[in-house]
């Protein structure tokens, strides 16, 4: 029962209009920062390819693959991606709950299924869902990048070294295929967490547009707020930045799992108030 209520859930989120919204964002995005950053650099390729053949021409190193991935957040298209991640990660499927409850679903569902699997399905699927709608650019502009750089290994004195301080700059000069994998894994479940916390907000208010900007003016006023203490290296959106952030991989863990436990446990506290 409860595979089968999460399998009705989950296509509820991939088929709404707002997981096309956000994935479209997504796409274009994708797209736009691989015009900006890599396209115009296509043309010098050649040159410098031909400068490695030169003889005291070995410091360059064509490592331009890793850095000119939109999840290096390098640039604008990085910081609106990163700027962005709350909002759109909820579009899917955030303020189904609102309405599950208007229109009693939340009630009948549980009902049949039982209260554990309805709210369990409803944390997976806004999860999933987030997650994906988090990695759909970043897949997409790393195969885009692919087409045009070689997967070479990072090397020092490249075009995009990394600060030893940075998280997983140990990954990215040995294994940088890894260090992609991980930063991947990690932008899916902040973007699932972003999406969970939506459903959360659907105690504090009766509008879908609140449900949609909560996450983002609460994540976006929270880092405003340790730039103004001095604090900037531990905001979230700090640590998330790739090639720039100050290597607080525990405070990058806590936060998140914080956030996962602000939006689970208001689910868990008033589920018997929403399914009478």
């Amino acid at each position: 029962m409860v595979l089968r209520v999460l399998g009705i859930e989950l296509r509820r989120a991939f088929t709404s209009a707002g997981f096309a919204a956000a994935s479209l964002f997504m796409f274009v995005l994708a797209i736009y920062a691989f015009c900006r950053n890599v396209v115009p650099y296509i043309n010098v390729l050649g040159y410098f390819d031909s400068l490695l053949q030169k003889e005291g021409a070995l410091n360059y190193a064509p490592d331009w693959l890793w850095g000119s991935w939109l999840g290096s957040n390098i640039g604008f298209e990085g910081f609106l991606y990163l700027l962005l991640l709350p909002l759109l990660t909820g579009l899917p499927y955030a303020a189904t709950l609102l309405a599950d409850r208007k229109s009693g679903y939340s009630d009948l569902v549980s009902m049949k299924a039982g209260r554990s699997a309805y709210y369990g399905a409803k944390w997976c699927t806004a999860f999933i869902s987030g997650a994906v709608v988090a990695m759909i650019p970043l897949v997409i502009n790393f195969a885009l990048c692919l087409l045009v750089y070689p997967p070479v290994t990072p090397q020092l004195g490249g075009q995009f070294a990394i600060d030893p301080v940075n998280m997983l700059s140990s990954l990215y000069s040995v294994h940088p295929w890894v260090w992609l994998g991980t930063w991947t894994v990690i932008f899916a479940c902040v973007g699932g967490v972003y999406a969970m916390l939506g459903l959360a907000v659907t105690y504090l208010t009766e509008f879908s547009l609140v449900v949609h900007l909560l996450p983002f003016l609460v994540i976006y006023v929270a880092s405003m707020l340790f730039s103004s203490f001095g604090y900037e290296r531990y905001s979230l959106l700090s640590e998330l930045r790739v090639m720039g952030n100050g290597g607080n991989a525990a405070a990058l863990v806590a936060e998140i799992a914080i956030l996962a436990a602000v939006a689970v446990v208001p689910m868990y506290l008033f589920r018997r108030r929403d399914c009478r």
